[in-house]
């Protein structure tokens, strides 16, 4: 599969016409609708969505607010959900806030995805519903259902490793562990 091409902010910001800071604020409000990948730092977005750019450019030329935006792309737009791996990877190492465990990161992560999914599922229920287009929303639940699915095998393929990750720290720290007392470190061996 060949990758799309992507853009960095001053590219878009000369493609649109728009200061690079209008873009910025555009890429933050209108994240959902965008597919954005952050390479060191920075932002770039995907030929795809320049279109989506464009028509929010336009929308906001014709005096609409954030808001009335946000509707008209829902209206007719796939909302992505970002989620980063490396944002819910596991890290035996990493310090957690000390009034949370390990367990209670976990199910917060997992939380915040579950609710993003469900507020789009909604959002997406609804605007189908409102067009009586029967053979959309059955095609759309098949893909909720596939994207839950996916989700759900994602979370135990994480769990499954942080019981790998949580068993060879457990073993390596049970090796590490010093044979001698510890008044019988300064004793030289015979």
């Amino acid at each position: 599969m060949k990758e799309e091409k992507r853009f960095s902010v001053p590219q878009i910001a000369s493609e649109l016409g728009v200061p690079g800071s209008t873009v910025r604020r555009y890429l933050a409000q209108f994240s959902d609708f965008l597919e954005i990948k952050k390479i060191k730092n920075k932002n770039f977005v995907n030929s795809s969505s320049l279109e989506v750019l464009k028509e929010i450019r336009d929308l906001f030329a014709d005096k609409k607010n954030v808001e009335q935006v946000r509707e008209k792309l829902a209206s007719h737009r796939a909302s992505f959900i970002d989620v980063e791996e490396e944002d819910i990877e596991f890290n035996p190492h990493e310090q957690t806030p000390a009034h949370l465990t390990l367990e209670e990161t976990e199910n917060r992560i997992a939380e915040k995805v579950y609710g993003k999914v469900e507020v789009l599922i909604k959002e997406q229920f609804e605007n189908m519903k409102n067009d009586n287009n029967i053979e959309e929303l059955k095609s759309y639940l098949k893909q909720r259902d596939e994207e839950m699915v996916k989700v759900m095998k994602q979370l135990q393929e994480r769990e499954q490793t942080r019981e790998q990750q949580m068993l060879e720290v457990a073993a390596t720290s049970e090796e590490s562990k010093p044979t001698k007392r510890w008044w019988q470190i300064w004793k030289f061996p015979k």
